[in-house]
């Protein structure tokens, strides 16, 4: 029978390694399912946290674009609201002569107090609210972060508390008008219905009402399907408002709707607006009647194009989101660090196979493509698998979190996946690529190597020439000096990503001069410690090795190096952040008993505050104002905080100042260049500039306000920035006698949980409001920053199994290319237990440099974190704490592991006969 044509070269190559492959999987099926679940855990991380963010942003521009409807100019206050008569005045606006605005579309967009209500619950108080003042409640004016928990703002209430009130935001509109502006504004039923209320989806979701019906009646009272009411906190008291249907405009943003008249009726806000919703007449240009209605009005009025507000949400979170993405990608990191540590194992295990096949006839590139391959497989697999667990991984914590992944930007928001396809096709390809980047070093090394040594002594490692040596130092030193400068750099676009990159560049740094720092330890400690080390074989030649192979044993160690640094880096930071926290939360929460009694939109009026003054006697309170203020259109609102102390050293007193508190001025008013005198948030200085001893001014109630900053205050509650004023000063600038926020102190022998009760009681709003100690808001605001970092606990724990991986295939590699070693050992008379306590040593002083070094590259990246990105991410500083207990502990894991790992691999390689072992030399 006639032989068949020649089986291509290149056929025969591709056979080859394939058979490799199954070999390899079936010698080392753990190492290659831990690499492979290594690329997939980084993978599926990173598109969660992508997806998760991108879906949040996208739904909220979408329910954003259902809000603005066709609007082309939006009319609002800096803070407060606009009086009724500002719309016929804008209404009737023309520029040059003719008529500018088409339509003006009156809003009043308030964040108020909810407390749902049962079909047949009788309301606790019909209280109209009437004179009340109300703060500006703008679209996506979230002060939440990653960390920390506005200690006002998140009260629920105590186990013998009625139901907890909710946040909502309630948005009315003029029903004729907002058809043709903002038709998705507009509820349904009839229009003469008074305190009616439309809810969307999310909004019935987030209330836990019953299940949404799904034909609701035409009028509240038909018996068919009756809804549910709700009990509004309002000013003057609470206010009952009956749930008429969905608001089916809006589904994924939670909200409610009502018709304008009946809110400003409900909350007393008669002749009051949130806004002016423009369309403007063919033809006229937006830009050009903003900047004739902003001369017009002067700064009493912001006048913005609706798309700010997208703009400032994203602007908000993009540097959460940022982050996020960021501590994602040191997951794909850590990764490559597992997939080099266990193709450096492959390849040692291969050079023989290698080099027979070399010198039957494969190509030199053959050993590199194999590896490269056996790596490209790996993190194929992993790359697909990852994507299928970012995908559920997304859809899980959009479930059970929310959009917001704990920063409480999109809080309330449960939109659905949007899965991109594109985006997890390059997230499988960044997977792929981190596989193949950590097989590289080792599948370059193996074209260095001399086939003909290999099969005559077996797996060896290369030794480094002392030109490389000196090269590959000069290259960290220079790499170094780069870190340090780019961590000094300015952010680029607002985000510190020099910064971030110094990161990468410090890492690759540190591990590029690891030889060097083995060798001048090992030197060290030989100089020092001779005597004795000459007295103890065992001890002198592990150093010695580690002296003389200090290039093959900081590769081996690379992965152990860059894992505990990245893993020192995450603790420390973290570490810091809750620590200052924890100080912080001692300085800002003095009093016993904390009460948010209704929202900045709807404040307290004087009657109940002189109620509660009385009833709480001899106890005292302390009465706060908090309302929001728009500074600069396309950033957070900034909060400005009225607290009821007499002078502003009592306030500096109360606040955790930063820097130096300078001394009040005797003078202020119209005379003086400053109307009062406070503190703001290191947010303040950072976003607007506004320094310790300055003079700035803004605009509240329509009123200019010149504010003397005396110093500067941390303030983790509210990234948007912060302004903390006496109460008299702000009262005696601006008629607004509403409050807020109540601190109670209890009066010696006074029990501080019967007074809470008798407040409560004291009025339906009292009842009504959040109640919290000052120890469960310590105990809450904790346990949130604890879940708020969850997933850096997660990639903490990655980088350290990661160490414990590299440290485990370190040892194992070396016991594996040192056999013959250690056969002429025991020829020479070394006992077994001799050879193994060798590797064991060789184990403690590897690791232990490589832990302390990698603590060294750490904590210099923690100081990237805490000094750099987190104050120009977040606009705030803390304190560097170093947890060197915990630190201690997983050092103490690392070196445990390599000792155990070195002596079971010794005794594997060490347990044939020795001349078995140097028979490798014939």
């Amino acid at each position: 029978m006639p032989a068949g044509p020649p089986m291509p070269a290149r056929s025969r190559t591709g056979l080859l390694r394939g058979w490799l492959l199954r070999a390899q999987w079936r010698a080392q099926p753990g190492r290659t399912l831990t690499s492979i679940a290594a690329v997939a855990i980084g993978v599926a991380l990173a598109l969660a946290i992508h997806l998760v963010n991108a879906t949040a942003l996208s739904s909220f521009q979408q329910a954003l674009g259902a809000i603005n409807g066709e609007a082309d100019l939006r009319v609002s206050a800096p803070a407060g609201l606009l009086d009724e008569a500002v719309l016929d005045r804008v209404a009737s606006f023309e520029v040059d002569g003719s008529q500018a605005v088409r339509i003006a579309s009156p809003v009043l967009d308030l964040m108020v107090q909810i407390r749902p209500l049962a079909a047949g619950e009788a309301t606790a108080s019909d209280a109209t609210a009437r004179n009340a003042t109300a703060g500006n409640a703008t679209a996506g004016n979230a002060t939440a972060n990653n960390a920390t928990v506005d200690s006002t703002a998140t009260r629920a209430a105590t186990s013998t508390a009625p139901a907890p009130a909710r946040s909502l935001r309630i948005i009315a509109t003029d029903l004729l008008s907002a058809r043709a502006v903002t038709p998705a504004l507009v509820p349904g039923g009839p229009p003469a219905a008074a305190d009616r209320i439309w809810l969307s989806a999310a909004a019935w979701r987030q209330l836990e009402l019953p299940p949404i019906p799904a034909d609701p009646p035409e009028t509240p009272a038909a018996p068919a399907a009756p809804l549910p009411r709700l009990d509004v906190i309002t000013g003057a008291g609470l206010r009952q408002l009956q749930v008429a249907g969905l608001a089916e405009g809006i589904a994924d943003e939670a909200l409610a709707l009502m018709d304008l008249g009946s809110a400003q009726w409900a909350f007393g806000l008669v002749g009051q607006l949130s806004r002016l919703d423009l369309r403007l007449v063919e033809g006229q240009s937006a830009s050009v009647v903003q900047q004739r209605l902003v001369e017009h009005f002067g700064p009493a009025v912001l006048v913005t194009p609706p798309s700010d507000d997208g703009a400032r949400m994203s602007n908000i979170s993009r540097a959460y989101r940022v982050n996020l993405d960021m501590l994602a990608f040191v997951a794909l990191l850590t990764g490559a660090f597992i997939v080099f540590a266990a193709m450096s194992l492959a390849a040692l295990r291969q050079q023989p196979v290698f080099a027979l096949f070399t010198l039957l006839g494969a190509p030199p590139a053959f050993p590199a493509l194999t590896l490269l391959g056996q790596a490209s497989w790996i993190g194929a697999v992993g790359a697909l698998a990852g994507v299928a667990g970012g995908v559920g991984l997304a859809q899980g914590l959009l479930s059970v979190v929310g959009g917001d992944l704990g920063g409480g930007y999109f809080q309330g928001s449960r939109p659905t996946l949007d899965i991109r396809w594109t985006t997890c096709a390059i997230f499988a390809g960044l997977g792929w690529l981190t596989a193949v980047a950590g097989a590289a070093l080792p599948a370059f090394a193996s074209r260095q190597l001399p086939a003909i040594a290999i099969l005559r002594n077996g797996a060896i490692q290369a030794l480094e020439a002392p030109t490389m040596a000196r090269r590959r130092l000069i290259m960290a030193l220079a790499l170094f000096a780069a870190g340090l400068a780019l961590a000094l750099a300015p952010p680029v676009n607002g985000l510190p990503l020099p910064a971030y990159l110094a990161i990468a560049v410090l890492l690759v740094a540190g591990v590029l001069a690891t030889p060097t720092v083995i060798g001048l330890v090992t030197a060290i400690v030989e100089k020092l410690a001779g005597v004795v080390i000459w007295r103890q074989p065992p001890a002198w030649l592990a150093l010695a090795y580690q002296r003389r192979a200090s290039a093959s044993i900081a590769i081996a160690l690379a992965g152990v190096v860059a894992s505990f640094a990245l893993a020192v880096a995450m603790v420390v930071m973290v570490s810091s952040f809750r620590a200052s926290v924890d100080d912080w939360l001692d300085t800002v929460l003095p009093a016993d008993w904390y009460v948010r009694l209704a929202s900045t939109s709807v404040p307290v009026g004087e009657s109940l505050q002189a109620r509660i003054t009385a009833e709480a006697a001899p106890s005292r309170v302390e009465f706060i104002r908090a309302r929001q203020l728009i500074i600069d259109p396309l950033s957070p609102a900034v909060t400005l905080l009225a607290r009821d102390l007499a002078s502003s050293d009592a306030l500096a007193a109360r606040l955790p100042l930063t820097g130096q508190l300078l001394a009040a001025s005797p003078r202020h008013g119209p005379d003086a260049d400053h109307d009062l005198e406070g503190f703001v948030s290191e947010a303040m200085v950072s976003r607007h500039g506004f320094h310790s001893g300055e003079v700035h001014s803004f605009i509240v109630d329509g009123r200019p306000v010149r504010l003397r900053v005396r110093g500067v205050w941390r303030d983790y509650a509210r990234q948007g920035g912060s302004i903390a004023v006496t109460r008299d000063d702000y009262r005696r600038l601006i008629d607004d006698p509403g409050v807020t926020d109540l601190a109670i102190w209890p009066g010696a022998g006074v029990d501080g949980r019967a007074l809470v009760d008798r407040l409560r009681d004291l009025d339906p709003l009292l009842a009504a409001g959040d109640w919290r100690s000052a120890t469960e808001l310590r105990r809450v605001s904790l346990a949130i920053f604890d879940r708020s970092f969850a997933i850096t606990h997660v990639l903490e724990a990655v980088a350290i199994f990661i160490g414990l991986f590299g440290v485990a295939a370190t040892y194992a590699a070396q016991a594996l290319t040192r056999a013959r070693e250690f056969g002429m050992l025991r020829h020479l008379g070394v006992g077994r237990r001799g050879v193994v306590a060798q590797l064991a040593i060789e184990a403690t002083i590897g690791t232990l440099i490589a832990v302390a070094w990698g603590s060294v590259i750490g904590l210099a990246i923690a100081l990237v974190l805490v000094e750099r990105i987190n104050p120009l991410s977040f606009h705030w500083t803390m304190d560097f704490m170093v947890p060197w207990p915990l630190l201690a502990g997983v050092a103490l894991a690392l070196v445990a592991t390599a000792v155990a790992t070195a002596m079971i691999a010794t005794r594997r390689a060490s347990s044939g006969e020795p001349i078995a072992a140097l028979s490798r030399d014939a």
